[in-house]
């Protein structure tokens, strides 16, 4: 059918010009798709990704609970124990004051304990709990924070994004220094795993125009703020992350309604969303914050952290991607800074090629920990430890699995992904046999001793503060079902002075005793307990003119800043 010559040229032109569009959108998808996902990214559908985070969260899971029992419980652990189960919760608010964290971990313990036991595996367990659903938090933040469009993980790639999510959690799942830290009755897990959540979840709420997102933002920020101090450093950085994000868009299109939502909303609603958030962490943070500086106060007093050098940084950084207590082979110099200039080369290949949000988010909440701790290292007092970078290394592992399952080619990504993972097992394992948990029970095999000798009208004394809380522990534990027995609680001497990061929060002035007590309270014997560590001892207390050392007995600590568990007993000299 013959076409009018006009009419023709006019749809060839737009023809041709829509197929230039098609072909040009065409290739900047390419160009996204390769920048986001690589020459070969690795793919994986849903069901494949549920049973490979499955298996990592399993895997986890065993490897914490290996042993978990095992190793006997030392001063923070049985300080977390005293918290949530001698105090109501009013009065665990006001020792937290003289203490150097916040209240809510030791909240949630007393619901535990409540609810489960107070034994030493029910306690560890809470800390496990937390961090298998760090891993899962992990999986979900690297599905969300990668995403090439401003949408959730609804597009066509996040197959390869639950890829990188699954490495992600099963680095944390092996890493030596996570498992150590996630058998502890501490606040350490729980404060990952609400670091991961909340960053997530703010991830979230920007590419969501539903507020419940920000509400579940705001209420997992409070409670980070509320169970660890260093809480404060990854909320800087997630507040760092919102500000350059509106202020980049505030001066690249003022004059534009800003799609900040999926849904298309403009950037004042979004704004007042992002405000309001802000106030109400601000506001709820508020009747903490004079506390906070009185415990910084306190730290200032006296504080056991070393002093800050420019090689702190990168030695603590390596203490958690091998162990702060690491094999005999990896205590050289050279492996510092070898994995430090690998750790930093990773980073900036992240940040050079990735150009999602998310990215940046996970960027500020790597920094700002480290960059933070430093200067109030450099200006005020030494902070920085290996466990409290334990939410930095959790976001760095998302980094880590992202440059090598999407920037490596297939086979370089699968071999560099093994052994990680295989040496990560390694070092954990070195770990476990070099400490020989099981057969170093220390005080708990110390006060099992006694349990088995102790008579009535016996007296137990503590020669070291640090000591103190868990002879307690398990004294109640071993007695509880010896009420026959006329034993007095165990106390601290006189003469041993009280150190603030050694629970002296705790104590009181009727949990010490001299042995002028011990002589007006007509007491036949006193057992003794204490250690061959760098902690003060009191032994001086008993005088040699009036008691005699009976017998003694020593146990091997795990710990080496315990030394040698001693257990003396000690009878006046008119009755020995």
């Amino acid at each position: 059918m013959p076409v009018a010559s006009g009419n023709w040229k006019h749809s060839a032109s737009s023809r041709n010009f829509a197929f230039k569009r098609y072909e040009s959108r065409r290739g900047s998808q390419r160009r996204s798709h390769y920048d986001l996902y690589g020459p070969d990214g690795g793919h994986m559908t849903g069901r494949a990704g549920l049973i490979c985070l499955s298996s990592v969260v399993t895997a986890g899971m065993i490897l914490r609970c290996d042993q978990i029992g095992c190793r006997s419980f030392w001063l923070d652990e049985a300080y977390s124990w005293t918290m949530a189960t001698r105090f109501s919760l009013r009065e665990i608010v006001l020792r937290t004051a003289n203490d150097f964290h916040p209240p809510l971990y030791y909240i949630v313990l007393k619901c535990w304990i409540a609810i489960v036991d107070d034994s030493e595996v029910a306690q560890r367990s809470l800390s496990v709990l937390f961090d298998l659903l760090t891993m899962v938090c992990l999986y979900q933040f690297c599905c969300d924070a990668f995403a090439a469009k401003k949408g959730s993980c609804n597009d066509e790639n996040v197959e390869s994004r639950r890829s990188v999510g699954c490495l992600a959690a099963a680095f944390y799942a092996v890493n030596a220094i996570h498992i150590h830290w996630s058998v502890e009755t501490r606040m350490y897990s729980m404060a990952s795993f609400l670091a991961v959540l909340s960053s997530w979840l703010l991830v979230r709420s920007i590419s969501s125009a539903e507020r419940q997102w920000w509400f579940a933002y705001v209420l997992s920020v409070t409670s980070l703020l509320y169970t660890h101090n260093y809480g404060l450093f990854t909320v800087f950085g997630q507040a760092c992350f919102v500000v350059a994000l509106l202020g980049k868009n505030l001066v690249t299109q003022p004059w534009k309604r800003y799609d900040v939502t999926t849904r298309g909303s403009d950037l004042s609603n979004s704004l007042v969303s992002m405000v309001t958030a802000a106030i109400v962490i601000c506001v709820s943070f508020l009747p903490w914050l004079s506390i906070l500086f009185k415990q910084t106060e306190q730290a200032h007093a006296g504080y056991w952290i070393p002093k800050f050098e420019w090689w702190t940084i990168p030695k603590t950084w390596v203490d958690l991607l091998i162990h702060e207590d690491k094999p005999v082979e990896f205590r050289d110099s050279a492996t510092t800074l070898t994995t430090s200039l690998v750790s930093l080369t990773v980073i900036f290949c992240f940040a050079w090629k990735v150009r999602t949000r998310g990215a940046v988010l996970l960027l500020a909440v790597i920094v700002s920990p480290i960059v933070c701790s430093a200067a109030i290292s450099v200006i005020a007092l030494p902070i920085i430890t290996s466990k409290h970078y334990l939410t930095a290394c959790g976001f760095f592992f998302c980094a880590l699995a992202y440059v090598i399952r999407i920037l490596l080619p297939r086979p370089v990504s699968n071999a560099a992904a093994g052994i990680l993972i295989v040496n990560m097992l390694y070092v954990h394992l070195c770990y476990r046999d070099e400490r020989q948990i099981c057969e170093n029970s220390g005080l708990r095999a110390a006060v099992l001793h006694l349990a088995d000798h102790i008579q009535e009208g016996d007296s137990v004394a503590v020669a070291n503060q640090g000591m103190l809380l868990t002879t307690r522990y398990y004294m109640s534990r071993m007695l509880r079902n010896s009420e026959s027995k006329d034993v007095a609680t165990a106390k601290l001497f006189y003469s041993v002075p009280l150190i603030s990061w050694l629970g002296s929060a705790l104590i009181d002035e009727k949990d010490r005793m001299s042995a002028n007590e011990l002589t007006l309270s007509n007491r036949k014997r006193v057992w003794v307990i204490g250690s061959t560590g760098d902690s003060p001892r009191g032994l001086d207390e008993l005088p040699a003119s009036t008691w005699a050392e009976r017998s003694a007995v020593a146990f091997r600590s795990k710990y080496s800043f315990e030394g040698d568990i001693r257990l003396w007993l000690y009878m006046p000299r008119e009755s020995s």
